[in-house]
């Protein structure tokens, strides 16, 4: 698992790496430096050889760009922030690398649900899980059984923990048999807390061929992105519910307001229509006590476009979200031409305007 530099000098010019995790290296521990030496010179390195006698994780990272603080670490895992030395970007990040017996594995869900306690910043989790979260994660083999998925699932939903946006490769890993004996499973995932999908949601996994390994690479592609086109004017469901509602429009109809005031009057008159109306009703006063915040909801339900989530909890800090994400999937972040060349940023701003011109 690789991540790339958030923001650049030229933005014309394709990112430069900064960090990349490491699995199942079978490196011995003296050999760490003369292997350093040779794949990342002057970089620096965490490994957890501490808990695994084979140092099963490595986080590596040139010094220049990014700092590296050690948090914690056991023998799946290693824990530590991240701040980018060229932006603002802070992060928590936990490298994982899960035993293959769903006992063994217990001990690292609850390593994560441990973390989740002590993190309060954007936090991003990811590596070989070395399990799958749903039946349509593995193809040939034996079929997925709910006691096979049931820690991993209850330990996600646990920390609150959305998958983040990816591309390429579905399968991960492959045993590598002939056609007939072939099995596919997704086994390498990468999640964000709630932080950091609102912060950085945009971010997309690129899972790119094995080639030699039984694993997909993943690149952590972090980049701006433009500016989302901005939202039309929507009308939520929740307005029309209260009696109300028509002679307040009809009240507003007449005068003449500037873009976007319309929204802002219908919201205000709702949300004082209640403590000016039912002010001396107790009973009243308590229903509408517990119904303007499942409209509120309903508006972010409305907005995130999620109807399976049923109606209780305010779930308002998960839709915004969720929100967020598909404002960030909107965006053009990079092209690739028929060269195979990637372009960023500003030349395809470039090509946009130049499209637009010729058009």
């Amino acid at each position: 698992m690789a991540t790339d530099e958030e923001e650049h000098q030229n933005p014309e010019e394709e990112p430069v790496q900064q960090d990349t995790s490491l699995i199942e290296t079978k490196v011995k521990r003296h050999n760490i430096g003369k292997v350093m030496q040779h794949v990342a010179p002057k970089w620096l390195d965490l490994t957890n050889y501490d808990f695994a006698d084979n140092g099963r994780v490595w986080i590596v990272w040139d010094d220049r760009l990014v700092e590296v603080h050690f948090i914690k670490a056991g023998a799946q895992f290693i824990h530590c922030q991240v701040k980018n030395r060229l932006s603002t970007m802070e992060y928590a990040l936990t490298v994982v690398y899960g035993f293959n017996a769903v006992e063994q594995r217990k001990s690292l869900w609850e390593e994560v649900k441990s973390i989740v306690q002590g993190t309060s910043m954007p936090w991003v989790i990811g590596g070989d899980f070395n399990v799958v979260l749903t039946s349509e994660d593995r193809l040939c083999g034996n079929p997925v059984s709910a006691t096979e998925i049931h820690d991993f699932s209850e330990c996600i939903v646990y920390a609150g923990l959305t998958e983040l946006p990816w591309k390429g490769e579905f399968y991960t890993w492959s045993n590598k048999q002939t056609t007939g004996s072939r099995i596919y499973s997704r086994l390498d995932r990468l999640f964000g807390n709630d932080e950091w999908m609102w912060n950085w949601g945009h971010i997309s996994t690129e899972c790119g061929l094995p080639n030699i390994s039984d694993h997909s690479p993943m690149l952590l592609q972090n980049s701006q992105g433009t500016r989302p086109p901005k939202s039309p004017f929507r009308f939520f469901n929740t307005w029309k519910d209260p009696a109300t509602f028509l002679p307040i429009v009809q009240r507003h109809w007449v005068n003449r307001y500037q873009e976007g005031r319309m929204k802002m009057v219908i919201q205000e008159e709702m949300l004082r229509d209640p403590a000016d109306t039912f002010i001396l009703k107790e009973k009243e006063a308590l229903f509408n006590l517990e119904k303007w915040p499942s409209l509120e909801e309903s508006v972010m339900r409305q907005k995130a476009r999620l109807t399976w989530i049923t109606f209780g909890d305010a779930n308002t800090k998960y839709f915004s979200a969720v929100i967020k994400e598909r404002q960030h999937k909107k965006q053009l972040l990079t092209l690739t031409s028929l060269a195979g060349t990637t372009l960023w940023n500003l030349m395809i701003y470039k090509i946009k305007s130049y499209i637009f011109i010729r058009t």
